[in-house]
């Protein structure tokens, strides 16, 4: 019995022990590297990124874990090596974050929701920062902090709207917040508003290789490229009943800029523009419009817009994420941070676009995207009546009736409410008649 209970002990203790290390690193992700995470590693996008992405990089290592000793060590680690500043969490793990600068800046410069933060040169990083190595930000074209100004005389922090959900900075002690030096007094400017930074640099389209450099050093090989090969959009159904709801889906990994949070787009129809994070958590911000030129900038091919013919067939309406949205606007939530998967349904299967209650039968509405279109049929629906085939000799008093609708099926992916009384009468009547059902009084 004690060797049962040792052997138990053990594997629920190794169990909690993966449960607690892997809560450092997102999951969603074929990892090979045992202490590096690279958001942009996904093996369904064959570890491709574009455009003015955020990629994340993760150290998690113990031998430089520890948040309550001195200093503990700085990882090393390179992008196409280049030194990327990274920075300890409250958790242990190290953070860094990085992107094309010239992508950048053009993103920044459109004031469409894609906010950076500031730019900064090396120097004036290492002054908004305040961290120990003057020299880390040497091999960075540019960085961009979270504040108004590099040097922090307009303090204002979250600028950045494209790493919503940065972990909080290691705070052992007032003054070496991150382990890197970051200095925090209620004297003192506080430097720690300038996280999240992105450290930006010049390449292009080809291979980047990550790297934490440690006694055996670890890799990971993105390729920064045109993402237009692994661009889909599927749709629930193949036909539809009046007033359904139309789910839509959009695999797209450009879409997805920040890697910490769940990202959000907004596609108008009739101006043919787009615009990202319009509408966060129901509210609405002024962001200014993306033209198809500007997607183009941006590193998006035929993807960045989607386009919604309705032909009297479909309307757009309000649901739970957004509410008082424009008849000719349309929005998609990621469904999971850093996933690239895209959906235009709330969390109860209402979606913001459906059929009307009075389309023809045989007509359809187009929508499109990437350049690949998809056609929503209205068709009819002819509901059924099943009854249970009970023995001969069985005495039966009542019996269980299935009434199976497809024109009631309005939310794929949800249960429907009950049919009306009304609905309900009128089908018992019916079915008297046809003398399949006797009333007993």
């Amino acid at each position: 019995m004690k060797l049962n209970f040792l052997s138990i002990f053990f594997v629920i203790f190794s169990i909690c022990s993966i449960i607690l290390v892997s809560g450092f690193l997102p999951s969603g992700n074929a990892l090979h590297n045992e202490n590096l995470y690279v958001s942009a590693e996904n093996a369904d996008f064959e570890n491709t990124f574009g455009g003015a992405q955020v990629i994340e990089v993760i150290v998690n290592d113990s031998d430089i874990s520890s948040t309550i000793s001195g200093k503990v060590g700085i990882p090393r680690v390179e992008v196409d090596g280049n030194n990327l500043v990274m920075a300890q969490a409250s958790n242990g793990a190290w953070f860094g974050y990085f992107s094309n600068y010239d992508a950048v800046s053009s993103a920044d410069a459109m004031s469409a929701g894609l906010e950076f933060g500031v730019s900064c040169s090396s120097d004036e990083a290492i002054s908004a920062t305040s961290i120990d190595d003057a020299t880390a930000f040497n091999d960075t074209t540019a960085v961009w902090i979270s504040s108004a100004d590099c040097d922090l005389t307009n303090q204002t922090d979250d600028v950045t709207t494209v790493i919503r959900s940065s972990p909080s900075l290691n705070y052992n002690n007032t003054t070496n917040v991150g382990q890197i030096g970051i200095i925090s007094s209620n004297e003192i400017s506080d430097h720690e508003e300038a996280w999240p930074w992105i450290s930006t640099y010049n390449f292009s389209s080809g291979p980047v290789k990550i790297c934490y450099l440690t006694n055996k050093s670890q890799c990971t090989i993105l390729e920064y490229h045109n993402t237009s090969d692994f661009v889909s959009m599927s749709i629930d159904r193949t036909s539809y009943p009046k007033g359904a709801q139309v789910e839509i889906e959009i695999y797209d990994v450009m879409l997805n800029i920040d890697p910490t949070s769940k990202d959000n787009w907004t596609f108008d129809f009739t101006s043919n523009t787009t615009s990202y994070n319009e509408y966060q958590q129901d509210t609405a911000s002024e962001n200014t419009d993306l033209s198809a030129s500007d997607l183009k900038t941006l590193g998006f091919d035929d993807g960045g817009f989607f386009d919604v013919i309705t032909n009297s067939v479909l309307i757009v309406q309000s649901n739970g994420d957004v509410k008082n949205i424009d008849d000719n606007k349309i929005v998609f939530h990621e469904t999971r941070k850093n996933s690239g998967l895209f959906d235009n349904m709330d969390s109860t299967g209402k979606t913001n676009l459906k059929v009307l209650t009075n389309a023809e039968r045989g007509t359809t509405g187009v929508i499109t995207y990437n350049d690949k279109s998809q056609s929503i049929l209205v068709r009819t629906f002819t509901g059924s009546v099943i009854l249970g085939t009970p023995s001969v000799s069985e005495q039966i008093e009542s019996q269980i009736i299935q009434m199976p609708d497809w024109a009631k099926n309005i939310f794929i992916w949800n249960s429907e409410k009950k049919i009306s009384d009304e609905e309900l009468v009128n089908g018992i009547e019916f079915l008297v008649k046809l003398k399949v059902i006797k009333m007993i009084s």
